[in-house]
């Protein structure tokens, strides 16, 4: 049963989706906090999917829209990345108060994956046991510095008060924000579990920055699915078999 909920965060109100899988005798399971890519929310038909699955293995969900996203408070113009990871680490804080909460993981698709890493690097393993990235959009902080986003183009030097894409309008202080995110240095300082699923017919963002990561912990688990698209079309069930 879905329950909407929300929580506050330095951003303002947070809206999510809360589902729970019967638990039974053990009245506590694990529950994965997803985290949407840019322009997504939390009932697009990829986290509706990736939700559904994790439900059928026994794992709770809690979908959010990021600030500036959905149902959320903020505009999507003054997002950045660091603002996501503020909605990420509150996120946490609200599921660990449930009773029902065994074990957390969190999961990022493409630019929640950047926030993730991000997320997990700044709080570390205590508060999350799994972390999990599908898709990591870590070619955005070359965009930035390029002059290149989702097809938005600038001068990286001299950057505008705003950037039309498709979703919308990105502020200034967004590409000022992903030009210096310390990406792979927080990722090195998680030490908890991890897992990275990627397709290799994926046209946004190239596996070879999931590959790095990999190199740079030897220990992370890397999925690449053969034929599988940016959001893991024809089928996003197949991620689910990789996450426990």
């Amino acid at each position: 049963m879905t329950k909407e909920i929300s929580y506050n965060s330095p951003n303002g109100r947070i809206s999510g989706l809360l589902d729970l899988p019967e638990l039974g005798e053990k009245k506590k399971c694990a529950i994965a906090i997803l985290l949407h890519g840019i322009g997504d929310h939390k009932s697009t038909p990829f986290m509706n999917t990736l939700s559904a699955g994790l439900l059928q293995k026994g794992i709770g969900t809690l979908r959010i829209d990021f600030n500036g996203h959905g149902e959320s408070d903020g505009n999507f113009t003054d997002m950045t990345i660091s603002s996501e990871v503020k909605d990420a680490v509150a996120a946490i804080s609200y599921v660990k108060q449930l009773p029902e909460t065994d074990r957390i993981l969190l999961v990022g698709h493409s630019q929640g994956g950047v926030a993730s890493i991000l997320t997990a690097g700044l709080i570390g393993n205590e508060s999350i046991d799994h972390l999990v990235l599908l898709a990591p959009a870590i070619v955005l902080k070359d965009g930035a510095r390029n002059g290149n986003i989702l097809g938005g183009t600038f001068n990286p030097e001299q950057l505008p008060e705003t950037l039309p894409i498709v979703w919308g309008v990105l502020g200034r202080n967004y590409i000022a924000d992903a030009q210096h995110l310390p990406i792979y240095e927080e990722f090195v300082k998680y030490k908890g579990e991890t897992t990275i699923i990627h397709g290799t017919a994926d046209e946004v963002v190239p596996t070879s920055y999931s590959e790095k990561l990999k190199q740079l912990n030897s220990n992370a688990k890397l999925y690449l699915l053969d034929g599988f698209g940016h959001s893991f079309e024809p089928d996003a069930t197949a991620v689910c078999k990789h996450i426990e």
